[in-house]
């Protein structure tokens, strides 16, 4: 099965880190942070 190499997440705090980490771990390439504080900013 081919799967894409991004992925989206809902949530930019803790849980959402630790989601983008699984993500990686995986093999996603790229991690999309969608959420509603429009406040929250960094990169990974």
């Amino acid at each position: 099965m081919a799967r894409t190499e991004k992925i989206y997440i809902y949530g930019a705090s803790g849980h959402g880190l630790v989601c983008e980490d699984v993500a990686k771990n995986m093999g996603y390439k790229e991690c999309i942070f969608l959420d509603d504080f429009k406040g929250v900013k960094f990169e990974s």
